[in-house]
């Protein structure tokens, strides 16, 4: 599947001949993320995090409240691949006791810094309806191949 506004992008920079590195830092989501989940229920998972979580980062980079870095590319995958309910839940136990997974977690919240406070998101957010481009489309249904390319 073809992204245009991608391949029409990239047309226009050098480009190297290198995989795509597992520590790579990104704004968004390197659309290679997507469209490189085998499993198509995984690749569903994939749409439905990104445009349950979109506002959320989006309003993360435009905001002149907040500095935002890049995210590593481990993040995003834990980002759109996990339970938002579960990625988004306080650690139980000190940083100190935490599993690689929970710490992983905890940075991902750090780098979205207060914006959850802007852009709520619960577990009521999390297992409602996706919209995008004012169509509205139940998670649990695949998405259109159309929608996907045009996310």
């Amino acid at each position: 599947m073809q992204i245009p506004s991608w391949h029409n992008t990239l047309a226009m920079v050098q480009v190297c001949n290198c995989c795509i590195s597992w520590n790579a830092f990104y704004y968004v989501p390197e659309p290679g993320l997507f469209l490189g989940v085998q499993k198509p229920d995984m690749q569903q998972h994939y749409f439905v995090n990104w445009l349950q979580c979109r506002d959320l980062l989006i309003y993360r980079l435009s905001s002149a409240d907040f500095d935002a870095p890049p995210i590593p590319n481990s993040a995003w995958h834990m980002l759109l691949g996990g339970s938002l309910d579960d990625l988004f839940q306080m650690p139980s136990s000190s940083v100190e006791t935490l599993t690689k997974a929970a710490r992983r977690r905890l940075d991902i919240q750090k780098l979205l810094g207060h914006c959850r406070q802007e852009i709520p998101m619960g577990s009521e957010y999390a297992v409602s309806d996706v919209t995008w481009r004012g169509q509205t489309y139940d998670p649990g249904f695949s998405l259109p191949d159309d929608v996907k390319r045009d996310v």
